[in-house]
């Protein structure tokens, strides 16, 4: 971070084509109270951010996040989510304590366990297309497994046995259809006051408010996303996305169809005049005028040659590459 600054700023610029800003993960691990990770007044500030360190707006490019995170509370957050105190979601030592995390809108995230397979998966896997572990705990990336990494952050209840701490992917489905959009900072998020989790993530709606308020409002160049992978249950954030940018690609303005040319008009060919051939044959460097001119042979154009001998000499100037625009035949 220290190279963006505004001294150095303006040696970076220059030499880049765009600068991707992730405007998201703004909570992160290392916060004390919750708050909206990627909102309307968060991706502007950090927008801004580059401008003011002199980074041309049209060379920055917009970053969405197709996940939501989650962090859990320290208690009842009652009627205030946002600015709510958090458990320490990093040790001291900068490792994850395993009291947050992400999730995607992928299928397997996106399916709730009562409308998912509940047969025994034989093959160490598990989730809602998989089924349910034979034993140990059904991580959240659907492993079975009985470590901490299976058991806790996200273990998925419904595919296995052995689950600590809340029920994350329970609580996802419900921040899904009861989640609260925030209209003044333009975020959507969600307090599991069961679990103590808060949830924080982009609708499609909010995407709409980005795209006006900071892309088209500020002179954004474009837009970018992490990552397109991540939204494969119906691909809705990808769609909408492309659709407010008109489905180009690449960096800077969009194209602009060129009109069609016009074709110029052609210039008149002069007729070649015609010389008059002389009442003998002529010869230079004593080469007969019926004598087959050679590569390497060196003639000087003369009015005396007949169109016969021009014909011959111009085949010879032009194989080698000395047509000229006064040789007629």
């Amino acid at each position: 971070m220290l190279a963006y600054t505004e001294e150095t700023g303006s040696a970076i610029w220059p030499s880049v084509d765009f600068v991707n800003v992730m405007s998201y993960d703004l909570m992160n691990r290392r916060d004390k109270v919750t708050a909206h990770h990627t909102s309307v007044v968060g991706s502007t500030q950090s927008i801004k951010d580059y401008t003011s360190i002199g980074c041309p707006a049209e060379k920055l490019n917009l970053g969405f996040a197709y996940y939501a995170k989650y962090f859990t509370t320290a208690g009842d957050c009652g009627t205030n989510a946002l600015g709510c105190p958090i458990v320490p979601a990093e040790k001291p030592d900068g490792t994850d304590a395993l009291n947050s995390g992400a999730f995607t809108f992928e299928k397997s995230n996106m399916i709730s366990a009562s409308n998912a397979t509940l047969t025994v998966s034989t093959d160490g896997t598990c989730g809602p297309e998989k089924g349910k572990c034979a034993s140990g705990c059904c991580s959240q990336y659907g492993n079975c497994g009985t470590t901490a990494e299976h058991c806790n952050v996200a273990c998925q209840f419904a595919y296995g046995t052995g689950c600590q701490g809340p029920d994350i992917a329970g609580s996802w489905q419900k921040a899904l259809v009861e989640g609260t959009p925030d209209e003044e900072e333009g975020g959507q998020y969600y307090f599991d006051a069961e679990n103590n989790l808060f949830w924080t993530w982009d609708t499609l709606d909010i995407i709409d408010r980005k795209y006006t308020e900071i892309v088209e409002d500020l002179g954004v160049g474009g837009v970018m996303a992490w990552s397109l992978g991540e939204d494969s249950y119906d691909w809705s954030h990808v769609k909408r996305l492309a659709q407010l940018s008109g489905g180009g690609g690449g960096y800077g303005p969009a194209p602009v169809t060129p009109e069609t040319p016009t074709t110029p008009e052609q210039p008149s060919i002069p007729e070649a005049p015609v010389y008059p051939a002389p009442a003998t044959p002529s010869t230079y460097s004593d080469v007969p005028v019926e004598e087959e001119a050679k590569e390497g042979d060196d003639y000087v154009y003369e009015e005396t040659c007949t169109r016969r001998r021009v014909k011959k000499r111009s085949a010879v100037h032009r194989k080698r590459g000395h047509v000229g625009t006064s040789f007629y035949a």
